[in-house]
């Protein structure tokens, strides 16, 4: 999610990790011993990384799932504001042709009595 009004799509290769990115250096390292080893520090990160990244992905995907339900129900809330305006006027109107209506009975009643 980019803002609450747009959201972009994104690919990201996670599997399988480039093996290039991982590599020792050739110069400097030759002596060098690594404890734990790099197998160990990969089988431990990995799979914790995985659960990291796919649980961020979970998380925004929630929260872009929320946003549009927000965004949704702000919209019909407005319109429903709309429409009950529109249907307080219809109605106003109405009574008040009906209002006007009686009294325009009671008063040509009224003269056709004093005649």
């Amino acid at each position: 999610m980019i803002t609450p009004m747009k959201s972009e799509v994104q690919f990201v290769q996670i599997l399988p990790l480039e093996r290039k990115k991982f590599e020792r250096k050739k110069a400097g390292y030759q002596h060098a011993i690594f404890e734990p080893t790099p197998e160990v520090v990969m089988n431990y990160l990995v799979p914790n990384y995985l659960k990291g990244y796919i649980y961020g992905v979970l998380v925004e995907a929630f929260s872009s799932e929320q946003n549009a339900r927000m965004t949704a129900m702000e919209a019909a809330t407005k319109s429903a504001k709309d429409m009950l305006r529109d249907l307080d006027l219809l109605y106003n109107r109405a009574r008040q042709s009906s209002i006007t209506q009686e009294l325009t009975e009671i008063v040509s009643g009224a003269k056709s009595l004093k005649k």
